[in-house]
């Protein structure tokens, strides 16, 4: 039997300065294979909050360049920390710029097992949503028409007039070389659909596994070329039974709290939701609130925020809330009645609605994606169209008023224990097929 493997988990940001719903999974992974006697070291990009190799936690992190300039010390830094701790896997856990596609390659260069988990939907869609025209759900597959009309509405383009310019986006290079810029920008817009279908090509090719935390993450990546024994199923989970564990604060409130925690993006639906709201609260009186936690990554984020507080600024239930860290999520949902995931695009789990389940909170959210697939395993995920003030509306209002109480037997989350076995099954296989290759 091979010995248990050294893995080096690599993602493009990581606590203590970051703490998204991908370092969240990282980190329960790592503290589960830890536990099973599986070393792991975490490989990250140098930041001005963590410049220096330390650990957290008791896991070891080892930090890389990665500047500004494309190819500028970057590759080696990445490419010696790697050699330096001699993994026996690499698995890489985001797909940006700063852990990506190069990462992956130089990782598979070195003969290192290497495992992608996709965690988001940018690995094949360029838009970042996996909503075609920002309003329909795509199947995910790459195909250059259709992406590159979609690009073109994206980018500011109408709808009615990306299908036929996408049509003629090909020209001879001579005429195009005569093109205002920003003209000429659109019609590298193929190009970059045809670099994308080559990239999953060379991932299909290079990974030993990749690893869906969702079934139509899964489905789309079949959809591109990948294969079914090369894609493994394991969905996200939560630390069992973290939130019972703290010292939970009695309820201050007395009315029915809806609760929102996310970014404060487009994407994220926060809109809906306060318009939805307004109308809930104008029947209901003084009897609902909704507590908003939304967490500014970008000034693109803050002025979104910034909008919406201005735009709902005429009501007294609409409290927004300062962000917390993660360990302090259970104390905010054991102050709400439920919990409103309203995303306008698709999500992969999301993490929240594990969280809140397992706090034994309701959760009303968009019928598309993964919190789709979570409504159809558990009772108490109530699914509406994502994209219908009237639906929410209506939702929010069923919450607030029904006095049947919930039934919480049978209801056992997933947690990050499940993962970890499924992950150290997959390293075990890797390494029975390298000892057999």
């Amino acid at each position: 039997m091979p010995d248990k493997p050294h893995v080096v988990h690599a993602l493009a940001w990581y606590f203590p300065e970051s703490t998204g719903g991908t370092e969240v999974y990282v980190k329960g992974l790592v503290n589960g294979l830890s536990a099973s006697q599986i070393k792991c070291t975490l490989l990250v990009p140098a930041c001005d909050a963590s410049p220096e190799n330390h650990e957290y936690r008791g896991i070891s992190v080892l930090r890389y360049n990665h500047p500004e300039e494309p190819d500028h010390l970057g590759p080696e830094s990445f490419q010696a920390r790697l050699r330096s701790v001699s993994p026996s896997i690499y698995h890489q856990h985001s797909w940006t710029p700063e852990c990506g596609e190069d990462h992956f390659r130089l990782a598979h260069s070195l003969g290192i097992p290497s495992v992608l988990t996709a965690h988001v939907p940018n690995l094949h869609c360029i838009r970042g949503t996996m909503m075609r025209d920002g309003v329909e759900v795509c199947d995910g597959e790459v195909r250059v028409d259709r992406c590159a009309a979609c690009l073109l509405q994206h980018r500011g383009l109408p709808r009615w007039m990306t299908r036929p310019v996408s049509s003629v986006l090909p020209m001879k290079a001579r005429i195009r070389n005569w093109l205002p810029s920003k003209v000429n920008t659109l019609f590298s817009i193929k190009q970059e659909v045809r670099e994308r279908q080559n990239l999953l090509k060379a991932l299909s090719e290079r990974a030993e596994s990749v690893v869906a935390v969702c079934e139509w993450l899964k489905q789309a990546l079949i959809a591109n070329g990948l294969t079914e024994p090369q894609l493994l199923l394991s969905r996200q989970g939560v630390d069992p039974g973290q939130w019972h564990e703290q010292d939970i604060s009695p309820r201050q409130q007395s009315a029915f709290v809806f609760g929102f925690l996310g970014r404060a993006h487009p994407t994220k639906g926060i809109s809906i939701i306060l318009s939805a709201f307004m109308q809930v609260s104008e029947t209901l009186a003084e009897s609902v609130e909704l507590h908003v936690y939304a967490v500014s990554v970008s000034q693109e984020d803050q002025r979104y925020l910034s909008q919406l507080k201005k735009r709902f600024a005429g009501t007294n239930k609409i409290f927004w809330k300062d962000s917390v860290p993660h360990d302090q999520v259970g104390k905010v949902l054991k102050q709400f009645d439920v919990l409103l995931v309203p995303s306008q695009w698709l999500e992969t789990g999301p993490l929240v609605v594990y969280e809140a389940l397992d706090a034994e909170i309701p959760v009303i959210g968009s019928d598309i994606g993964g919190i789709a697939e979570l409504g159809a395993t558990y009772a108490n995920v109530t699914l509406v169209n994502a994209q219908s003030e009237a639906q929410w509306c209506a939702a929010m209002h069923q919450a607030a008023t029904s006095e049947e109480p919930l039934d919480w037997s049978n209801q056992a989350v997933r947690s990050m224990n499940d993962a970890t076995e499924d992950m150290m099954a997959m390293y075990a296989g890797i390494q029975a097929r390298r000892v057999t290759s």
